[in-house]
């Protein structure tokens, strides 16, 4: 959720999102969740990069074991299965992608003048990310076995819903922090929220084929009209916009 007024600042979609005052809100500051030199933050960018290149078929522990240069068994004093590991990476893509979000919008503080600019620079690095990475995209939205958003996660194990819900959440603060700053019409940010997500995700699968059918025109371009149609939709518009 949006934190009021000079409260504690959250890490969500755009990142760091703190409402100030009615005119200004902090754009968001892009952080990097892993770091190297242990074993497991090694073998999730391992298992990532594995991903990236022949997808999910065909990765075991094994595998990551052998190109982190250590013993088969290894991998297994920090994940019990492939996949445990698998959802290690679901995360990693989760908050690379709203790093990658926060890092399009800028580090300046966002006012009502540039708000429209700056997100849609945000949302279009969300379909970019799903461009460049799309076999980690698409296991990011995969259902894994254990990520059944219908029950309560087991005790003592991870709630595998968390990475997504965390960027619906930043998501919904996004919103509303632009409802504070009056460029988004009133109403449910967690309903607007699904029904942005649903569209920057179907934008990026359909600009993500190799198959065109834009009557002519580039990916590039059908992106900017959705998404300019997209901010239009949710609230005010710069007027001075062509």
């Amino acid at each position: 959720m949006a934190k009021s007024l000079e409260q504690e600042e959250e890490t969500v979609f755009m990142d760091n999102v703190n409402i100030r005052h009615m005119d200004n809100v902090n754009m968001p500051v892009g952080k990097t969740p892993y770091h190297h030199g242990d074993l497991r933050a090694n073998l999730v960018e391992i298992a990532v990069s594995f991903i990236e290149k022949d997808g999910v078929s065909k990765l075991s522990l094994r595998r990551i074991a052998s190109q982190a240069g250590v013993s088969h068994n290894a991998p297994y004093m920090h994940f019990p299965n492939k996949d445990a590991l698998l959802e290690e990476v679901v995360a990693h893509g989760f908050a690379q992608l709203r790093s990658d979000i926060a890092a399009a919008g800028g580090r300046e503080t966002l006012t009502i003048s540039d708000w429209y600019e700056r997100v849609k620079r945000g949302f279009r690095a969300y379909v970019a990310f799903a461009q460049q990475h799309p076999n980690l995209y698409a296991l990011m939205h995969a259902p894994l076995r254990r990520a059944r958003s219908d029950k309560q996660p087991e005790p003592g194990k991870p709630d595998t819903t968390a990475p997504g819900n965390a960027t619906l959440q930043g998501l919904v603060a996004t919103l509303e922090a632009g409802q504070k700053l009056g460029t988004v019409s009133t109403g449910n940010a967690k309903e607007m929220a699904l029904w942005v997500w649903s569209t920057l995700h179907g934008l990026a699968s359909l600009t993500s084929e190799d198959r065109l059918a834009f009557e002519g025109r580039s990916k590039e371009a059908v992106c900017a009209t959705v998404l300019d149609n997209l901010l239009l939709a949710l609230g005010r518009a710069p007027a001075d916009r062509t």
